[in-house]
């Protein structure tokens, strides 16, 4: 359960990138887009190409960083280790889970459109900002997990994306519950992160943060700083400023909030 948290708790956390989103229409102007399976005669580490690089790894733009797409592709097999009932690295796979690692939104949104198994609604996206995931309803073997080398702000910047893997790491977590949903034979998106049980546990870490002892700014075991939010975090809606003043106190307006509601 410890690791099944901690690859959730990456899907909810506050790099936030954008679930879901409405649909985009694709102008003209925009350059056709080719995806090429990843596996390990263009730079993947598994020689055996096992899965997702037996044709559901996907790069969709020339010049890639091999050293990027190897922070992220590897993290699906990581997941083989988990045991239980449903194992997640094992669901991915049955769930025919795909990923594909884009240049931009735009592109993916040009790809999805342009592709016949691919064209649904489900998988494009006007809101999402540095990677996007979503699957068929109900569920059919269709699920799509992206991320993109440069993001797309919502007031029009395009920054580079600053990690791809904790992109990548977000948007495993959206997949593997979507897989979780489809192991259990049930054609709900988000069964699990949606589930009472799922909740309870995430509650009882987050109410940990305030147990005696943890203090949101100052000395000790300290949990923020007075370091600026990042500009994703921004675009995303956090204030501006610094959670903590630098004489170890909480800028407004954070004050009298709860530690488990400032993260």
């Amino acid at each position: 359960m410890k690791n099944l948290k901690k690859l959730f708790a990456g899907a909810i956390a506050v790099l936030g990138l954008a679930f879901v989103g409405a649909a985009l229409p694709v102008t003209s102007a925009q350059a056709a887009v080719t995806c090429i399976n990843y596996n390990h005669t263009n730079g993947g580490p598994d020689p055996t190409d096992a899965y997702p690089y037996d044709g559901h790894a996907h790069v969709c733009f020339t010049g890639f960083s091999v050293a990027k797409a190897n922070t992220m592709f590897p993290q699906v097999q990581n997941l083989s280790g988990n045991t239980g009932t449903y194992n997640i690295g094992t669901s991915l796979k049955t769930a025919q889970t795909n990923f594909f690692y884009f240049a931009t939104r735009d592109d993916a949104n040009y790809w999805f459109a342009h592709n016949a198994t691919w064209v649904s609604p489900a998988f494009q996206t006007t809101t999402a900002r540095c990677g996007f995931t979503n699957a068929t309803v109900p569920l059919t073997e269709l699920a799509a997990s992206s991320v993109y080398d440069t993001c797309s702000f919502s007031n029009g910047t395009l920054p580079a994306n600053p990690d791809v893997a904790k992109t990548f790491s977000h948007e495993l977590g959206h997949a593997a519950d979507y897989a979780l949903a489809y192991a259990h034979g049930v054609n709900v998106l988000g069964l699990v992160s949606t589930s009472s049980g799922f909740k309870s546990q995430v509650n009882a870490d987050l109410n940990n943060m305030n147990n005696a002892g943890i203090v949101a700014c100052g000395t000790g075991n300290v949990i923020f700083n007075t370091g600026l939010p990042s500009p994703l975090e921004v675009d995303l809606g956090t204030p501006n400023i610094a959670v903590c003043k630098s004489n170890g106190t909480l800028n407004s307006p954070y004050t009298g909030t709860n530690k488990h509601v400032m993260h």
